[in-house]
């Protein structure tokens, strides 16, 4: 929590295949709010949504 927003973060090494960006994607999915949810990759570049 930063400036009494929540945000949810999700670490990951790498998303290069749909096996692995389904798996990082599925807890984040799993949280029936609306607060901002953002995953960290180490390597790569994703488009979003």
């Amino acid at each position: 929590m930063k400036d009494g927003k929540i945000r949810y973060v999700q670490v990951a090494d790498q998303l290069f295949d749909t096996t692995t960006m389904e798996r990082e994607l599925k807890s984040l999915n799993s949280i029936r709010d609306n607060h901002e949810k953002m995953i960290v990759v180490r390597q790569g570049a994703y488009p979003a949504g």
